[in-house]
């Protein structure tokens, strides 16, 4: 046998199994598309539609996409984006955004591999062990439940995520802004640590600039003769209502969620809460006019802003893909204990949400489970739903935690192109 015949077999043999995992991972994305309605990409629509028409959003009588019997509380400065998904019509504009939403997920993924290295270490044609952890931890990431529920939901978490790890890559300034800008309109909850860290790092003009172009975006209705105060009055009444007892609670729907509302004594979540966000000034205060961010710090920034106000489960997908580049970067240091956390970690989250839902309702029948912690009624036919995801989210911000006090920066993003001026990794 010639080395050109051993070295076609090696590949076949190593290309096999990725091509499984490329199929089955292809399976469950159409099967994503076709079995979901992308509820709260029609929520978006329909705001946006009642915005454009001058039309009260949180009327219900207004929405024509929206198949609940509740009204969304999306933000109404979300309109002017999504303009050209209303000419669409709904059947195309959900195939579209659902397309765009399945290319930011791997676009966040590739993102993180590039600017780590990472990604120049992949052998495509002589398959090497970045090859075969790129593919598997790739599976791992897009099957997991933060991306595909936000895949199914219609959700914008992985945009919105994909624009602030962008922020930290070379970009000159004004597409910065825009960047920041577009992703506060979007989902503002989602930087209310980033956003701070960013202006004590020093990026002033940024966060200046990028509230300024917020504020203006959040006033297009006005083209449409809309009126602001009412319309965000409006906004404001109806989230306050449904997170203080109405839908958003975690007696109703919390199947999903991951903030500090979950134990029953409000005593807790408020002392919670308190602590974790001690925990984050601190880190502020060690991070005061640094120019660089480690992957801990937006591990730890990422994962304790989940904590601290509104969030579900599809906004982890940061989380998600900073840990399996995390992964990797425990082999290359011999950590193995951190290892297994990170890998324990992505097969959690890889476990099918129809099973992990009978898990937590085992869970929520133990004894004194619904004397501590709020129990969803039920979601899918299934009932007593133990709130496991916070308690999970909340171990991954103290793991990350102690990573960013203990050990090293691993990798460190410094807004320049990518590794090619950057240090080799250190520890931990």
């Amino acid at each position: 046998m010639t080395w050109e015949t051993g070295n076609r077999k090696k590949m076949l043999l190593s290309y096999v199994p990725v091509a499984v995992l490329i199929v089955l991972a292809s399976f469950r994305l159409i099967q994503s598309y076709r079995t979901n309605w992308q509820i709260d990409f029609l929520a978006y629509m329909d705001v946006s539609r009642a915005v454009i028409k001058n039309l009260d959003p949180y009327d219900i009588k207004n929405l024509i996409y929206f198949p609940q019997d509740r009204l969304p509380v999306s933000y109404p400065g979300i309109s002017i984006f999504f303009i050209p998904f209303i000419m669409m019509g709904k059947t195309a504009a959900v195939t579209v955004f659902f397309i765009l939403n399945t290319a930011a997920a791997f676009g966040l993924y590739y993102i993180l591999l590039k600017a780590t290295g990472i990604w120049n270490k992949i052998d495509f044609k002589k398959p090497n062990r970045y090859f075969f952890l790129f593919w598997m931890l790739g599976f791992v990431y897009i099957n997991s439940q933060p991306v595909l529920t936000c895949l199914r939901h219609g959700q914008i978490a992985i945009i919105v995520s994909l624009g602030m790890l962008l922020l930290l890559v070379e970009l000159k300034c004004r597409w910065k802004a825009l960047l920041f800008s577009f992703a506060a309109v979007l989902k503002f909850s989602m930087l209310t640590l980033f956003g701070p860290l960013l202006f004590a790092k020093g990026r002033y003009f940024l966060c200046i600039t990028a509230f300024i172009l917020f504020i203006i975006i959040s006033s297009t209705p006005l083209i449409f003769g809309v009126n602001l105060i009412t319309l965000y009055s409006d906004y404001i009444n109806e989230l306050s209502a449904q997170i203080n007892g109405g839908f958003n609670t975690y007696s109703q729907s919390g199947y999903n969620m991951l903030h500090l509302s979950c134990f029953r004594i409000n005593l807790f979540n408020i002392l919670l809460k308190m602590i974790f966000a001690l925990l984050f000034i601190h880190v502020l205060y060690q991070e005061w006019h640094k120019p660089s961010f480690s992957l801990n710090l937006l591990l730890f920034v990422f994962s304790c802003s989940m904590l601290l106000s509104y969030h579900r489960v599809y906004d982890l997908c940061a989380v998600n893909a900073i840990l399996a580049i995390k992964f990797i970067l425990f082999i290359e240091q011999r950590q193995y204990i951190h290892c297994a956390i990170a890998g324990g970690l992505m097969l959690f989250f890889i476990i099918p949400q129809s099973i992990f839902l009978r898990i937590c309702s085992i869970i929520g029948k133990l004894p004194c489970s619904d004397r501590i912690f709020c129990l969803s009624d039920y979601y899918q036919g299934i009932p007593n739903l133990f709130p496991l995801l916070p308690l999970i989210v909340m171990a991954i911000t103290v793991w990350s935690w102690i990573l960013y006090m203990k050990a090293e920066p691993d990798f460190e993003f410094e807004g320049k192109n990518y590794v090619e001026n950057a240090p080799e990794p250190v520890a931990g």
